[in-house]
């Protein structure tokens, strides 16, 4: 079963209908149409907010061992920016790991969030008491 046949299996299952989907995820109903009737590539980011609004794993969305299809940038040591195409299998080491570092890494940029925002109130705070101290009170 491919993707797009097992994003219709599970919308029909839980009683959706396209236009629910397509106007949850902003787009219209031809555009989400096309996803599901498999005219349309899809990104990583829609399949996610796909599964995330189906409420199944994204993996669930591959598990009959579809292949995703990633682009990954990266640059060189010139600072050139390469486009490197990889093919991994959805329930495969691979995914998983990759799946870990993403998971990782919102933790890092949500844990780099907090900081900046107690750095940020540190330093409102220090600006009150800089401005205490220089009326004399």
């Amino acid at each position: 079963m491919s993707v797009h046949d097992k994003i219709r299996t599970i919308i029909r299952e839980k009683g959706l209908t396209q236009e629910e989907l397509a106007e949850k995820l902003e787009m219209s109903v031809n555009g989400y149409g096309d996803i599901e009737r498999g005219l349309s590539d899809i990104k990583l980011s829609r399949l996610e907010q796909i599964a995330e609004l189906l409420d199944v794993e994204l993996p669930e969305l591959f598990e009959d061992g579809s292949k995703i299809t990633l682009n990954l940038l990266g640059t060189n040591n010139t600072g050139t920016v390469n486009l490197n195409r990889g093919v991994i299998n959805a329930i495969s080491p691979e995914y998983s790991e990759l799946k870990l570092e993403l998971e990782k890494q919102k933790l890092v940029c949500s844990n780099k969030d907090l900081e900046i925002a107690m750095n940020q109130q540190e330093i409102k705070y220090l600006k009150e008491i800089n401005e205490l101290l220089k009326s004399g009170g």
